[in-house]
Protein backbone atom coordinates (compact mmCIF):
# COMPACT_ATOMS: atom_id res chain seq x y z
CA UNK A 1 0.00 0.00 0.00
CA UNK A 2 2.61 2.52 0.63
CA UNK A 3 3.84 2.37 -2.77
CA UNK A 4 0.10 3.52 -4.30
CA UNK A 5 0.98 6.74 -1.62
CA UNK A 6 3.70 7.79 -3.29
CA UNK A 7 3.11 7.12 -6.84
CA UNK A 8 -0.02 9.04 -6.02
CA UNK A 9 1.72 11.96 -4.79
CA UNK A 10 4.42 12.02 -7.94
CA UNK A 11 1.38 12.83 -10.26
CA UNK A 12 0.32 16.00 -8.15
CA UNK A 13 1.26 19.29 -10.35
CA UNK A 14 4.42 21.32 -9.33
CA UNK A 15 4.02 24.37 -7.63
CA UNK A 16 5.79 27.29 -9.21
CA UNK A 17 7.49 29.17 -6.33
CA UNK A 18 7.13 32.69 -8.42
CA UNK A 19 4.38 33.01 -10.98
CA UNK A 20 4.95 35.47 -13.70
CA UNK A 21 3.81 38.62 -13.22
CA UNK A 22 0.83 40.21 -14.94
CA UNK A 23 2.41 43.60 -15.06
CA UNK A 24 4.78 42.35 -17.56
CA UNK A 25 2.25 40.62 -20.06
CA UNK A 26 2.41 43.33 -22.54
CA UNK A 27 6.18 42.83 -22.86
CA UNK A 28 6.24 39.43 -23.26
CA UNK A 29 3.91 39.27 -26.24
CA UNK A 30 5.60 41.64 -27.71
CA UNK A 31 8.99 40.22 -27.16
CA UNK A 32 7.24 36.95 -28.68
CA UNK A 33 5.94 38.76 -31.88
CA UNK A 34 8.92 40.58 -32.13
CA UNK A 35 11.65 37.99 -31.73
CA UNK A 36 10.41 35.54 -33.79
CA UNK A 37 12.12 32.76 -32.59
CA UNK A 38 12.57 29.23 -33.90
CA UNK A 39 14.03 27.49 -30.39
CA UNK A 40 12.57 28.12 -27.16
CA UNK A 41 15.33 28.15 -25.35
CA UNK A 42 16.71 30.87 -26.77
CA UNK A 43 13.17 32.75 -26.36
CA UNK A 44 13.22 32.07 -22.42
CA UNK A 45 17.22 32.79 -22.51
CA UNK A 46 15.99 36.20 -24.20
CA UNK A 47 13.35 37.68 -22.14
CA UNK A 48 14.97 36.61 -18.98
CA UNK A 49 18.08 38.83 -19.55
CA UNK A 50 15.27 41.62 -19.47
CA UNK A 51 12.82 40.78 -16.89
CA UNK A 52 15.84 39.10 -14.19
CA UNK A 53 16.27 42.97 -12.76
CA UNK A 54 12.39 42.08 -12.20
CA UNK A 55 13.10 39.19 -10.17
CA UNK A 56 11.16 37.22 -12.90
CA UNK A 57 12.44 33.88 -12.68
CA UNK A 58 13.18 31.84 -15.91
CA UNK A 59 10.78 28.71 -14.90
CA UNK A 60 8.00 31.35 -14.65
CA UNK A 61 8.59 32.63 -17.66
CA UNK A 62 8.74 29.56 -19.19
CA UNK A 63 5.50 28.75 -18.20
CA UNK A 64 3.99 31.51 -18.89
CA UNK A 65 5.24 31.19 -22.71
CA UNK A 66 3.77 27.51 -22.91
CA UNK A 67 0.31 29.27 -21.73
CA UNK A 68 0.33 32.37 -24.42
CA UNK A 69 2.09 30.89 -26.86
CA UNK A 70 2.59 28.17 -29.33
CA UNK A 71 5.01 27.07 -32.54
CA UNK A 72 3.20 28.58 -35.73
CA UNK A 73 3.39 25.21 -37.92
CA UNK A 74 3.84 26.92 -41.59
CA UNK A 75 6.68 29.10 -39.81
CA UNK A 76 7.69 27.24 -37.43
CA UNK A 77 8.31 29.95 -34.70
CA UNK A 78 6.73 31.05 -31.30
CA UNK A 79 3.86 33.45 -32.05
CA UNK A 80 1.16 34.50 -29.29
CA UNK A 81 -1.67 32.36 -29.74
CA UNK A 82 -4.64 33.64 -31.92
CA UNK A 83 -7.21 34.08 -28.84
CA UNK A 84 -4.75 36.67 -27.09
CA UNK A 85 -3.42 38.51 -30.00
CA UNK A 86 -4.45 42.17 -29.65
CA UNK A 87 -3.28 42.93 -33.37
CA UNK A 88 -4.75 40.25 -35.34
CA UNK A 89 -2.02 39.71 -37.19
CA UNK A 90 -1.40 36.11 -38.29
CA UNK A 91 1.89 33.34 -37.88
Amino acid sequence: MPDTLMTASKRSAPVLKSSFPDAHLPYLFSKISELQMTSFVLLVETIYQELRAHKVTKVAIEAKIREVSEKCREKKIWVVKPALRVCGSGC
